[in-house]
């Protein structure tokens, strides 16, 4: 993974009307993902994910179940949906 802060660059992107920040998942030597638009609770919701926590520590200390957060975890590393 790499997180990306050439979206915050005046120089890279002299026209972008908002920063962005990007996270690069590389799944093997020939593959990656992108997701653009990152903020800071992304950032803990994959750490705790790799870390195995059960549960998302969200602001001002609220729980929820990380499962509950399993649809935006699958957009942000590129993983393919849940199919049934």
């Amino acid at each position: 993974m790499e997180l990306l802060e050439t979206g915050f660059c005046t120089v890279c992107f002299p026209n972008a009307h908002t920063w962005s920040l990007d996270l690069v998942v590389h799944h093997d030597h020939k593959t990656s993902h992108r997701a653009n638009g990152i903020n800071s609770n992304d950032l803990v919701l994959i750490t705790e994910f790799l870390a195995g926590a059960t549960k998302h520590e969200g602001d001002w200390g609220e729980e929820t179940p990380l499962k509950k957060h399993i649809p935006r975890l699958r957009q942000l590393l590129g993983l393919p949906e849940n199919t049934k």
